[in-house]
This record gives structure tokens, sequence and C-alpha cells, in this order.
């Protein structure tokens, strides 16, 4: 089953990069809510089953100018991912894996495979965890995205006579699921909607990868929003909406696919015009931008190879200047942020992100570079 061949490998990977570059290999990790009082075991330690597993796989939150950093959900075993809030703050949806490696003993997200992954919510807390669109064997249910109204989530799932990637629309207290018509032949991913327009990733047959598309609600006015022809497209994924409807966000892999560059792209709606956020050398990776609900600032990953310690949460304004990292604890790895919304975009504007937190001996590495840089 493949949704995206690029995209959907690049998480996995980026932990391969970070800790490849301090010569350490991971082998990655039942969300519950974390207690004010827990003390999770360090899962970190060298075993034969698991030599340098994370010590849990969790979602967090934190202020912009890096504190009031705190972990909601926390599991050993299942990644999760695509952590956003919904518009009254009180909720939370994500997605979260389910197939068990049977030699890694975790599930996690791999190269071209989403398949029993589940959409659920939880309120802000990390209480009342619920599944929406339940897991199924050899299916991908995720990347699900907040209605305007709060009341229903937009998601891709492969749960359809085709077994392809294709846009729905649930509503959460009923778990009615409408499709949300796109073009047919259309491979979907990572859908997101303004209520009168939806941005996704589409990828029709022949050669090339995913490129941006845009279309109202309805599935009327559909039309390729990128510059890039599908046959030469490496890839182009997570379109986020400005909150003005002017701009489209997004990511686009380079010319080297995985191995090169994965740069932030604003597209002006009307004019089609491009902005390239991102700067222009080869292993430079900056994933999955999202909007702040002023519209100032994106927030979006960065991958550093050749300097660890600067990889991690960034913001940046549209026009590519202030680019900044957002301080964050350096005994986590981060991925897939996104602004809470209604906090604005100033030092006390909220966050919610992937958080790893590395085992003993990679956070010893780390500290230790952090004093060597510091000596130079």
């Amino acid at each position: 089953m493949r949704i995206r061949k690029l995209r959907i490998s690049l998480i996995f990977i980026f932990s391969l990069v970070i800790l490849g570059s301090i010569g350490l290999r991971p082998a990655l990790g039942l969300g519950k809510r974390v207690p004010s009082n827990n003390k999770t075991k360090d899962l970190g330690h060298l075993s034969p089953k698991n030599p340098m597993a994370f010590e849990y796989f969790s979602i967090a939150t934190a202020s912009l100018n890096g504190k009031d950093f705190t972990v909601i959900l926390k599991d050993p075993r299942r990644q999760m991912s695509h952590a956003r809030v919904s518009p009254d703050g009180k909720w939370i949806t994500f997605t979260r894996f389910n197939k068990i490696d049977p030699k890694k003993g975790v599930a996690v997200e791999d190269e071209n495979d989403y398949s029993q992954t589940e959409i659920m919510v939880c309120r802000i807390d990390g209480s009342d965890i619920k599944s929406i669109v339940p897991p199924k064997k050899g299916l991908a249910n995720c990347n699900s995205y907040w209605s305007p109204d709060g009341k229903s989530l937009i998601h891709i799932s492969t749960d359809n006579d085709k077994k392809k990637g294709r846009i729905y629309i649930t509503d959460i207290a009923t778990g009615k699921r409408t499709r949300v018509p796109t073009p047919e032949g259309i491979d979907a991913a990572d859908p997101y909607t303004n209520g009168e327009t939806v941005v996704f990733p589409g990828r029709q047959a022949g050669p090339g990868g995913h490129v941006i598309h845009i279309m109202k609600a309805n599935g009327s006015g559909h039309r390729r929003l990128s510059s890039v022809p599908q046959a030469k497209s490496k890839g182009e994924y997570d379109p986020k909406i400005s909150p003005d409807k002017s701009k489209v966000a997004f990511m686009r892999f380079g010319k080297k696919g995985q191995k090169g560059d994965v740069h932030i792209i604003v597209t002006d709606i009307k004019t089609g015009e491009e902005k390239d956020l991102s700067i222009p050398r080869n292993d430079n990776w900056d994933a999955m931008p999202e909007w702040s609900s002023d519209g100032k600032l994106l927030v979006f990953w960065h991958v550093n190879r050749p300097d660890v310690l600067k990889s991690g949460i960034y913001t940046i304004r549209a026009d590519g200047k202030d680019r900044k990292m957002i301080p964050l604890p350096f005994d986590h790895q981060y991925t897939i942020p996104s602004f809470v919304p209604g906090t604005g975009s100033g030092n006390d504007a909220k966050i919610i992100f992937t958080a790893k937190r590395f085992p003993v001996a990679i956070r010893n590495k780390l500290e230790n570079l952090k004093k060597k840089q510091f000596r130079l």
C-alpha cells in the first residue's frame, strides 16, 4: 500500500539522520494520559531486543519562547503524529500507529506503510482518549485536521474499494463518514480545509510524485496549484491555507528526493507566484509548515545534518525573514509542530508537536556536543 512514496518515511529517516550524526542508531518506540506524578521507566538502556530505544514517544506543548514544555500523552510502543488542536482549544486530534514490528517491538511510521493507523481525539490535557476512525488491517486512516466548526475531521483513508488515498470528513459525534469529491484517479494525501477551500497533495497514474491541488469544498473549481508538473515532482506535501485565505504553505522535496533538500514553499493562490523560504543548500530539511492564527508566522521542523544541535522546531515569517529556533529541552527529538488556534504569534503563543525522549546514552552525547560547541 502506498499513500505517498517519499513523505511518509520522512520522520523515520529524520531519526536516523540525527542519531547517525552522533554515532547511534535508534529503535523507535499505548497512548495514555500522563499523570502529574508519573515517573517513566528509562527504556533506553542497552538490551539484546532493544539496543538503543527511545524512552517514549509523545505529544507535547510549549510556548514559542520555549517555556511551559509539557508532555500530554506518552507511549513506549506506538508512534503518535500529526497532533492538532481544535478551534476552541479544548481537544486534540492525532494519528496513532498500531502495526507492531515484531523485530523492533514498536509501531512506527515506516516507508510506504501507514497501515493500521487510526484517528484519535482527546482533551487538551490528554484525558478522554477516543478512537474516531479505528484501525483496520492493511488500511490507513490518518492525518486528520479539524473542520472550522470543530465538529468533524477531514482526513485520509484507504478504506475504500480502490484501497487508495481518498479524502473524507468524519463527524465526531456520529462517526458518519462523507467522501470529499476529488477528481477521478487521484491518489490523495494530507488534506486541509478552511471550510470553503480544500488543498491536498495528489498524484495521478504515471511518473513523478505528489503535487499540490486546490478546489472548493464541494469539489468544484479543481486545479493544480503547484508550478511543478507531476512528472518532474519529487513530492510535495502538507499544504496549509493562510488565515487570510491568500496563500498556501507546503513542503517540497528537492532534486535528490529524500537525500536532498526539503524546502518550505509559500504560493499565492490567485497569481501562483511562489516563494522558497528555505536555505538553498543540500541536506537542508524544512518540513511541514503551519500558520499561526494571525498569519504572521509559520512553524516548522528543521533537520540540520552537519550540526544536530540546530535541528528542532523553528518559526519564520511568510517573507522568509526572522528565522528562529524555539529553545526546547535537548533531551527530546521534535517533529510535526502546529500552532494552537487563537494564540497568535507572540512569545506566549502555544504550539503542539511530537516529542521523543532520547535514552541516557544519546542525551549524554548531545550534552557533550553542547559543551564542545560552547568551548569553541
